[in-house]
Parts: structure tokens; C-alpha cells; sequence
């Protein structure tokens, strides 16, 4: 009996395995979530209740089964219907992970809004890329007077 159950649980993770990483990035999206909502709360002041902790379960187990849900239906349905026109594996699947990561990327962009005076992750974005075209922009030329130091 013991070796059945076993047989069992080799056959579903086996069927699963091509969807762990999806479940694994929305995860990691929605952890990513929680820590910023715990920094802004920190930072606002406001208390970090068990309510509001409990949602990311719930949020957790929802996103996890509509994600299995997804690939279920694409495995026995979709995918064989898909794979004749587009040719992509899975497209279903990984189109309701990336929705699921859209919305958690738009939470994070709330916190953070929400910590830094309506500056978000767009604002972050610039600023990085600006700060990488100065250093650029400085690298370049201090090769430039290695270089004239050469001739």
C-alpha cells in the first residue's frame, strides 16, 4: 500500500513539474509583495495586523489554484488546440501567471508609492538607468584618458 501512494505522489509531481516555475516566480512575487506592505507599514506607522498577514495565505492558495486549475485545463484542453496555431507550450498557463505576477508587480508599485511620496517603481526605473548612463558616460572617459596617457 505504502509503495502506492507512493507511485501516487512520483506521478503528480511528475505531472506538475513542467508548472514549478511559474508557481515558484508567483511566489516569489507575492512574498516580494509582503515585504514591501510590512516596510510601508513600518514606515507609515501602521500597525501590521494578523488580518491583513492572513490575506497572503489566502492570496497564496487562490493564485496557486487558479494556476493549477489553468494548467490542468490547458494540459487536457487547450495546449493541443494552441500548439497547432502558435506553437507556444503552455500559453494559457503562462498567460494567467503573467497576469497573476501584472497584479502583484501593481501592488508592490502601490507600497512603494505608498513609502516614497507617490514615487514608484517607474520613478526608481529612471533614476537607475539615468545613474547607469552618468557612470557610462564616466567609464568612458576615463578610458579615454588611459588611453591618451598610452601615447
Amino acid at each position: 500500500m505504502e509503495s502506492f501512494f507512493k507511485s501516487i505522489a512520483l506521478a503528480l509531481a511528475t505531472f506538475l513539474l513542467p508548472v514549478r516555475p511559474l508557481l515558484l516566480v508567483i511566489g516569489f512575487a507575492i512574498l516580494v509583495d509582503t515585504i514591501f506592505g510590512i516596510i510601508a507599514s513600518k514606515k507609515c506607522n501602521e500597525p501590521i495586523l494578523s488580518n491583513k498577514l492572513a490575506r497572503v495565505s489566502t492570496k497564496s492558495v487562490i493564485y496557486m489554484t487558479l494556476t493549477l486549475l489553468t494548467y490542468g485545463i490547458d494540459i487536457v484542453l487547450l495546449n493541443a488546440l494552441l500548439m497547432n496555431y502558435l506553437k507556444i507550450h503552455l500559453l494559457f498557463t503562462k498567460l494567467v501567471g503573467v497576469g497573476i505576477v501584472i497584479v502583484e508587480v501593481f501592488s508592490i508599485d502601490e507600497k512603494i508609492r505608498k513609502m516614497n511620496d507617490n514615487k514608484g517603481i517607474w520613478y526608481y526605473f529612471t533614476l537607475i538607468l539615468s545613474k547607469g548612463k552618468a557612470f557610462t558616460g564616466a567609464l568612458k572617459d576615463v578610458k579615454k584618458d588611459v588611453d591618451e596617457l598610452k601615447k
